[in-house]
């Protein structure tokens, strides 16, 4: 598991009260609900955005690109 991954959990389980052993067991038995959010880079000025949809830049307003998924 990376550490970005253990580390969201450990928040996630904090702001539910939970432990984060206990978060990791609910994470892994049940699959990820709703619509899976993407990677999104401007070419001009380099910005990156985590979104389920985007099309323009919030910086530039320049068109953005979806970064290919590759897990």
């Amino acid at each position: 598991m990376n550490f970005v991954a253990e580390y969201v959990r450990s928040v996630g389980g904090w702001f539910r009260g939970t432990d984060a052993e206990e978060s990791r067991d609910d994470a892994e038995a049940t699959p990820a609900e709703g619509p899976r959010a993407s990677l999104f880079q401007c070419s001009d000025c380099g910005s990156v955005y985590v979104a389920t949809d985007k099309e323009t830049c919030s910086t530039c307003n320049e068109a953005v690109e979806q970064i290919p998924s590759t897990v």
